[in-house]
């Protein structure tokens, strides 16, 4: 599997692009979906990797973690992938396997759905991309682990 996930100015959205065998499927990511989607990082990782005797060395740990699985597997620029048909993000389902991969379900305006199973390594690496997105745009939206002083909206569940 491949993960583009780049800034669109014009359309002021992500665009995340999944390539999978023969497949390229994209979905289109607004404000709105990256709070919702940082959300759910934050939750699926804090799950993951913090125990509550941790919580005063979280953001050191995730650090650490996060630089030794970037090491792993270098974020890289490539060619955008084709896509025909971008959906639109609207809500996300996610939760662990057995194993303590973690399953992300993409929902799209129309009822397209897309899971996507990642260890640990992989989404503290898929959570760099997205941060570096992040910083292409106006929309003023930081990564925040939890517990952090600044506040956010509720989180949100789906986009209507």
């Amino acid at each position: 599997m491949q993960i583009q996930l780049q800034y669109n100015v014009y359309e002021d959205r992500l665009l995340l692009v999944i390539a999978d065998e023969d497949q390229n499927r994209a979905w289109w990511i607004t404000r709105r979906a990256s709070r919702m989607l940082a959300e759910t990082f934050v939750k699926r990782l804090s799950d993951s990797l913090m125990s509550e005797d941790m919580e005063s060395a979280r953001d050191l740990i995730l650090s650490l973690r996060q630089e030794e699985a970037i090491q792993n597997t270098p974020i890289i620029t490539a060619p955008s992938l084709p896509v025909e048909h971008p959906n639109l993000l609207t809500s996300i389902r996610h939760g662990s396997q057995d194993n303590g991969n973690h399953i992300i379900v993409l929902v799209g305006m129309d009822g397209e759905e897309q899971a996507l199973t990642f260890d640990d390594d992989a989404l503290l690496v898929l959570v760099e991309l997205f941060r570096q997105q992040l910083l292409l745009t106006d929309w003023e939206l930081v990564l925040q682990w939890p517990h952090d002083s600044q506040d956010t909206d509720a989180m949100v569940k789906n986009i209507q």
